[in-house]
């Protein structure tokens, strides 16, 4: 991919974004790196990814809304290191078994008291639909968005069948303390809701 890079910002977000994804092993396999990671403007994202990425109520609640089914997560690879849980997922819905998004994670798991951590540590909801069923304050704050050139691993999950690049967010979630409790790279699926389907 070809693009302008803003100096310092830019390159920063990229740094982070490969730094989640960077390869992790366990589960299905190695994760291997991806080609190209470019930095973009809140307003050069199309819709309706614009409308998913660039907001602060989390992209579970978020996902959930927008494909009208609860999400359930498929680990891919994951790996602890003492008080760091770093995962790699496939966001899926519930119902219609659609991947809509993959996502890489850092949790700091000593944020969470011993009930909301068992949920976190089984793997099988998104962290944001855990924190909102336990009423666990927290906010969410993308730090910026990006587009991606995916790799195998990650085409795979999302069922992308050509070399299209695909649009997603670097987000960390704090604590009411401003206390970091996870760093999240978020890519979502190119597939998007049919605009006449709006059943809940």
């Amino acid at each position: 991919m070809h693009g302008t890079r803003e100096p310092g910002t830019a390159l920063d977000l990229e740094g982070q974004v490969a730094d989640l994804i960077r390869p992790l092993v366990g589960g299905e396999a190695e994760i291997e790196p991806t080609a190209s990671i470019l930095a973009v403007a809140p307003d050069a994202l199309p819709q309706p990814h614009r409308d998913l990425l660039v907001q602060s109520e989390g992209m579970s609640t978020t996902l959930a809304a927008y494909w009208h089914e609860p999400l359930e997560l498929r680990v891919v690879a994951a790996r602890r290191e003492g008080k760091l849980l770093a995962r790699h997922v496939v966001v899926v819905t519930s119902r219609s078994r659609r991947a809509a998004a993959y996502g890489a994670i850092r949790i700091h798991l000593e944020r969470f008291e011993a009930r909301v951590l068992a949920e976190i540590v089984d793997g099988r909801k998104p962290l944001g639909a855990i924190l909102h069923e336990h009423r666990v304050e927290h906010r969410s704050q993308p730090t910026g968005f990006f587009l991606i050139e995916p790799n195998e691993v990650m085409r795979t999950s999302l069922g992308v069948r050509d070399g299209r690049a695909l649009h997603g967010r670097h987000n960390v979630i704090l604590d009411s303390s401003h206390s970091l409790m996870a760093e999240v790279v978020d890519i979502l699926s190119p597939e998007t809701r049919d605009p006449g389907d709006t059943d809940p």
